[in-house]
């Protein structure tokens, strides 16, 4: 959280609160390279929603910044 907060004091909220919403994403690359795990096919499909779903709002809080 200390992290978090000295992040948003640096830069934008925008760039900030999308690259930590990207972390579940960091943590399953590394069990794929690491660990060697496979994914199913429900858990890629999980994760292409949720990389839709942190763009779109990624796009919409920039876009309520902006204004």
């Amino acid at each position: 959280m200390l992290f978090y907060i000295k992040a948003i004091s640096k830069g934008s909220i925008a760039i900030v609160s999308t690259l930590s919403a990207l972390y579940p994403l960091v943590v399953i690359l590394l069990g794929l390279v690491v660990l060697h795990e496979t994914l199913t096919l429900k858990q890629t499909i999980g994760i292409g929603f949720a990389l839709v779903a942190i763009a779109f709002g990624a796009a919409k809080l920039i876009a309520l910044i902006a204004t």
